[in-house]
C-alpha cells in the first residue's frame, strides 16, 4: 500500500479484526488520503452497514468471504491483516467461568486458504 497518513500499520496493531480493518481502510489510497466506508463497499463488495459493523466489532461472525474481498480490495493478504491470534485469548478463562463459544466453520478456513 501506498502511503499512510494515520502513521498506523494494520499489520503491526494488537488489536481486533475491526480496529485493523479500520486502520487498513484509513491508511488506504495512492496518496495515503485514506477510503471511506462507502469506497471500500463498492471495492468489495461488502456491504457499507455490515462495514460499519465489522470495524465497531458489533459483528461477531466474520463470513470468510467478507474477510478475503476486504483484505484483498485493501490490497492485504486475509491471513495478515486478519491473523487467528487478533481473537484468540492468550490465557484461558478461569475455571468454571461461563464463556461463550465462538462460531468456527470450515469452509472459513478453505476460503481464505483458496485467497492465500
Amino acid at each position: 500500500m501506498e502511503g499512510n497518513p494515520t502513521g498506523r500499520d494494520p499489520l503491526a496493531s494488537g488489536g481486533s479484526w475491526g480496529q485493523r480493518l479500520r486502520t487498513a481502510r484509513e491508511s488506504a489510497g495512492r496518496h495515503g488520503e485514506g477510503w471511506t466506508q462507502d469506497r471500500l463497499s463498492r471495492a468489495s463488495g461488502v456491504g457499507r452497514v455490515t462495514i460499519s459493523r465489522l470495524e465497531h466489532d458489533a459483528v461477531t461472525y466474520w463470513r470468510p468471504e467478507w474477510m478475503v474481498a476486504l483484505a484483498q480490495a485493501l490490497g492485504y493478504d486475509p491471513h495478515q491483516l486478519f491473523p487467528l491470534h487478533a481473537v484468540v485469548p492468550a490465557t484461558p478463562p478461569p475455571r468454571g467461568a461461563r464463556t461463550r463459544r465462538a462460531r468456527t466453520s470450515a469452509p472459513a478456513t478453505e476460503t481464505l486458504a483458496a485467497a492465500g
